[in-house]
Formats: structure tokens, C-alpha cells, sequence
């Protein structure tokens, strides 16, 4: 029997403050997830791309629609401003539709004590909204406790709890893959 074709899995790194943490955190989920034998990994770094201020997507987001449509699974990485997510990556999930439909999501997120929570509950409902499954699990990091100068990940049970959740995103993804395949998603 032949091997299933990987899941393709697109980490979204959020747009906003250019920091340390971004990039450390981020850094080392990737590698976390190209680890995974399920997924074919595929980054989309927002600060790279010119994001719209509006709903209307520009030539260059535009250019992310293949992508996007082909994906099986999204992992969002973001910051906690102010109670919130950055608004970058607001208008960039708000800037496509039936690319998200049927698709499982799951969250990767930093600030201050909350360690981002705050703004990946206000994620999960956005989420929903574009008609995606949210697994439960998420990884959070604490950066006001824990600087990004400090070794990282700060605890060997944090890539167990990475594995895990990547666990429960290949199942989803899995999952939810066939059934688009069986009967395209239509909201």
C-alpha cells in the first residue's frame, strides 16, 4: 500500500512588533512541526507581506491563495497586545474565504503573564467564523517570566506538549481532509 501524501501544514507567523520572541518562538515550532513525519511545513511570515488595511486582498496576498487552498492545517503564531491579537493578522485572515473552509487550525502564543491566552480565545472565535475547526490544545509562552534570551524551549515538557498538539492536528487535519475530498465544504 502506498504512502498517504503528507499533510500540509502552513504556519502563519503574525505580523506585528518585530521581537526576539517572534522569532525564537517561532523558530523553534517550525522546527517542532518539520519534525513531524505527518506534515509538509510551509511558512507565511506577515511581516514579510504587505498586509491590507481592509478586506481587500492586494497583489501580493493574492499571490498566497494556492497555498492556502492546498493546506490541510493552519498554525497561527501570535503575540498578545493590549488584550488582543495583532490587527495584521485580523485583515489577513479576513482577506480570504473558501480557502479556510473545512480546515483545522490550531494556536501558538506569547505575551506577558497570559502568555498570549487572551488573544487566542478572541482567535478561536474568528476561527469559527471562517468556518475552521480549532483544536483545543494551544502552546503559550510566558515572555514577561521568561525572556527569549533564555534558553529555549525553557522546559523539555514543552516540546512533548508541541508533539501532542501536533498530535491532535494531524488527526483533525486527517480527518477533515477525506471528508473534503468525499464532499467539498460549502458553508
Amino acid at each position: 500500500m502506498a504512502a498517504p501524501e503528507a499533510l500540509r501544514l502552513v504556519v502563519v507567523v503574525a505580523q506585528g512588533a518585530a521581537s526576539r520572541s517572534r522569532s525564537v518562538i517561532a523558530d523553534w515550532f517550525v522546527a517542532q512541526a518539520r519534525r513531524h513525519t505527518d506534515f509538509a511545513v510551509e511558512v507565511i511570515d506577515l511581516a514579510d507581506h504587505e498586509v491590507p488595511a481592509s478586506l481587500h486582498r492586494d497583489s501580493g496576498l493574492e499571490s498566497l491563495v494556492p497555498l492556502l487552498e492546498v493546506a490541510d492545517a493552519f498554525v497561527f503564531i501570535t503575540a498578545e497586545y493590549n488584550h488582543g491579537y495583532p490587527g495584521g493578522l485580523k485583515n489577513f485572515i479576513d482577506a480570504y474565504r473558501h480557502e479556510w473552509w473545512g480546515k483545522v487550525a490550531a494556536f501558538v502564543s506569547y505575551g506577558g503573564r497570559s502568555g498570549g491566552l487572551r488573544a487566542v480565545e478572541q482567535l478561536r472565535q474568528v476561527i469559527v467564523e471562517q468556518h475552521m475547526v480549532s483544536i483545543r490544545d494551544s502552546l503559550s509562552f510566558d515572555t514577561a517570566r521568561h525572556p527569549a534570551e533564555a534558553a529555549f524551549p525553557l522546559d523539555p515538557s514543552t516540546a512533548e506538549a508541541a508533539a501532542a498538539l501536533l498530535d491532535q492536528l494531524s488527526w483533525w487535519a486527517s480527518a477533515l481532509r477525506s471528508q473534503r475530498a468525499q464532499s467539498p465544504y460549502k458553508p
